[in-house]
């Protein structure tokens, strides 16, 4: 029996958003009391705050069921998915650098490179915050190109 065309990206597309809703229930069980035995790893990589305080995985949790929710919705074009997925990853980590640079947390990765290039933390969350306006122009662009 012959498969539909669109059949593979239509079974990838689900698969991820199972995926991604997946994600979202791990990352808001602990939010309702639920102890996980890798929470202090999942503290550390996906909240928004550097407190143990679970309700600061919300965000996170709410961006895989967005993406989830997505995935379902748009599954019949994967390359204007795959990249409006990617560049939302790309503003949601901008804006999650910002708030542990703000708290001083350790976290990200690069906090040390982007602190000795700049003033202090003053001026390293200031080329955040320009990092994240100009991502944010560029995909208005994008959208209005892609509209014409």
């Amino acid at each position: 029996m012959k498969e539909k065309a669109g059949g593979k990206r239509s079974r990838g597309a689900i698969i991820a958003s199972v995926v991604a809703l997946m994600c979202a229930t791990i990352l808001g069980l602990p939010s309702l009391g639920v102890a996980l035995p890798f929470m202090p790893f999942i503290l550390y990589l996906f909240s928004f705050s550097t407190n143990t305080n679970p309700l600061w995985l919300l965000p996170t949790s709410a961006f895989f069921l967005i993406v989830g929710i997505f995935l379902i919705v748009s599954r019949k074009r994967p390359v204007i998915l795959t990249f409006q997925l990617l560049y939302t990853a790309l503003i949601t980590y901008t804006l999650h650098s910002l708030s542990h640079l703000l708290q001083e947390s350790p976290w990200p990765i690069f906090r040390n490179a982007i602190i000795t290039s700049s003033d202090g933390v003053r001026g390293a969350s200031f080329k955040l915050v320009l990092a994240f306006i100009a991502e944010m122009v560029l995909l208005i662009i994008i959208m209005l190109i892609a509209d014409a």
